[in-house]
């Protein structure tokens, strides 16, 4: 039955370039975080508060805050303070959470975090993957009618110039493609509205790693376009912009699920046939937005280092921090003239220039990284741990450890969690377990009789959380509700 109503299919993400997804939260200061040898701390504020507490430092804790100001620097107060920072400090304010730094941290003023669920997972949330399939179907949607229908295009384009000439909202602009592409439909007579969109038949599951050991700090930099050949963008001080970054490193794994809503596609009475009709019809979409997008990219930098990245590579996906307005856009299907526009209305103004006419980079050790980029295929990867020096990093694969360790990355666990905590998640159809420190959540649930009889009317019906004895199947990072038993 699941079968006849949905297509569901788990997908693999492999980075082939450092990929951020930052959080609500924005950025860590030096109120919020330690550094010692090459790693970063961000701390814990209650974990922090019970330690000046403890060392009766509270009240000089915030002293130095109103004399310092915005300059005010948590590990030079400790040592200050001739507190004795060990490892063991470190880690206790940080829960234990901590960052590769792969240049010298000791001129990080602030970061940008990654996305964390509740138990400090670091993962690429579902809505961002969708987000990204959103662009990449939009443009070979339009590329399509750009080919087949010219003069619907170029009404499009005509639009567009209307909205830039009366300097209207680009939020509504966005809106009007979203709703004139996707929303154009029918369903037993309901008007358009995000009820009739065709994203609601897409369901992207949170995509967790599964061969992480340890996040990554690198710095960012601004590389421009010039008449003269490319600059890095400085600051009033001539030194080059840097925007430190929490990242996944290179050859870090994912998974989730993909799953389409096949009977909901039937209610569709007036279906667009430009939009696609399957996963494999996403993955074209993929695949053809990406190629495009990296033409277009080693054009762009052609005579510098930045255009050779992106030779012999086999990418079909893009996502997160420094993806840039090529990647999360239309604009490629636009002629310069109007890239133009587009780039002084929604962005900052450069008159004439190149538009796009620069890239966030990863300058490291004389090789310019662009961020964001990945393969997802539905075949499996071939595993590999991460092993991230000071000194070195393996750019384009990283080397895996010996056979031992890698037999023990991938080694299947059965595990029992005799008093779990089970959840409901109606909107995604989806039973959410926790077990101390670990959380995961099953596959989209048709068949109620996973769970137990005697657990449907509390949990399902009146949403509330219970107890079970939950098996789950562990490989990696990655957890799987194989049984859910009553206790």
């Amino acid at each position: 039955m699941f079968e006849s109503i949905y297509e569901s299919q788990k997908v693999y993400l492999k980075l082939f370039s450092p990929v951020h997804i930052g959080n609500e939260q924005g950025k860590i200061t030096r109120f919020e975080f330690l550094n010692e040898g090459n790693y970063v701390y961000p701390i814990s504020e209650e974990k922090l508060s019970n330690f000046l507490l403890e060392k009766n430092l509270v009240d000089d804790y915030v002293q130095e805050i109103e004399n310092q100001g915005r300059d005010f620097n948590l590990l030079n107060f400790l040592r200050n303070k001739r507190v004795n920072l060990d490892a063991n400090v470190f880690e206790f304010l940080s829960n234990r959470r901590k960052i590769k730094a792969l240049k010298n941290e000791s001129n990080v003023d602030e970061f940008h975090p990654l996305i964390r669920d509740g138990f400090t997972n670091p993962y690429i949330p579902g809505t961002s993957i969708k987000g990204a399939i959103r662009t990449a179907i939009l443009y070979c949607y339009l590329k399509k009618l750009k080919s087949e229908n010219a003069n619907a295009f170029n009404s499009y384009a005509n639009e567009i110039h209307h909205f830039i000439s009366n300097r209207k909202n680009k939020k509504e602009f966005d809106e009007k493609i979203i709703q004139t592409v996707f929303q154009n439909f029918n369903i037993m007579g309901k008007n358009k509205s995000p009820n009739t969109d065709w994203l609601r038949m897409l369901h992207v599951s949170d995509a967790y790693p599964v061969n992480l050991n340890e996040t990554i700090l690198i710095k960012a930099n601004i590389l421009k376009k010039e008449d003269d050949g490319f600059k890095f963008k400085t600051e009033n001080n001539n030194r080059n912009t840097a925007i430190w970054i929490e990242c996944f490193p290179i050859d870090t794994v994912f998974n989730f699920n993909i799953t389409f809503d096949k009977k909901l596609l039937e209610k569709f009475n007036n279906f667009n046939a430009l939009l696609p009709k399957s996963i494999n019809d996403i993955f074209e979409c993929l695949n053809e937005w990406s190629k495009d997008i990296i033409e277009f990219e080693e054009s762009f930098a052609s005579d510098h280092a930045l255009g050779n990245w992106y030779k012999d590579k086999n990418l079909n996906f893009r996502l997160g921090f420094g993806s840039g307005m090529v990647s999360t856009t239309i604009v490629l299907l636009f002629d310069e003239d109007l890239r133009k526009k587009i780039r002084n209305y929604a962005g900052l103004n450069r008159g004439a220039a190149i538009a796009p006419k620069s890239r966030r980079v990863w300058n490291y050790n004389n090789k310019f990284i662009p961020f964001g980029w990945g393969l997802i295929k539905i075949t499996p990867f071939e595993i590999t741990t991460q092993e991230t020096s000071n000194s070195e990093v393996v750019v384009e694969n990283q080397i895996p450890r010996n056979k031992s360790d890698n037999e023990k990355q991938l080694q299947e666990k059965i595990i029992t969690w005799e008093t779990a905590l089970l959840s409901w998640n109606p909107g995604r159809n989806q039973i959410i377990a926790e077990f101390g420190n670990e959380k995961t959540s099953s596959k989209i649930i048709t068949d109620r009789s996973f769970v137990p009889e005697p657990l449907h009317k509390k949990l399902f019906d009146k949403k509330e959380k219970v107890k079970a004895k939950v098996t789950v199947k562990k490989i990696g990072n990655l957890v799987e509700i194989v049984k859910i038993e009553k206790i």
